[in-house]
């Protein structure tokens, strides 16, 4: 990690003393909650990495690479294709604001 994220190794180390509060949730049972996040650390090498998983269960749903994670095109895409394989929709879907 110090080769390839030296910023993000830098601010980790200056948080070791601070402790993270961390909220709980409760989910109440699968496919009820899925959750979205994309990793961009790795767009200088020419791709990008998205992802989903079941809040309840920690199941990852899918796993997307590619050129691009900012568009919505790409998590649609993948959001439907979802859709088709499993026929069944979450109550909801959660995701930060990147």
């Amino acid at each position: 990690m110090h080769k390839v994220d030296l910023e993000g190794v830098a601010i980790r180390g200056q948080q070791i003393g601070k402790k993270r509060i961390r909220h709980e949730f409760h989910i109440k049972g699968p496919n009820r909650v899925l959750s979205i996040d994309g990793h961009d650390k790795l767009l200088r090498f020419g791709f990008e990495i998205y992802g989903a998983i079941d809040a309840y269960s920690r199941y990852i749903v899918w796993c997307y690479i590619g050129i691009s994670n900012r568009t919505a095109v790409s998590v649609n895409k993948q959001y439907l294709r979802l859709l088709r394989a499993t026929l069944h929709m979450p109550k909801l879907i959660r995701s930060d604001k990147g």
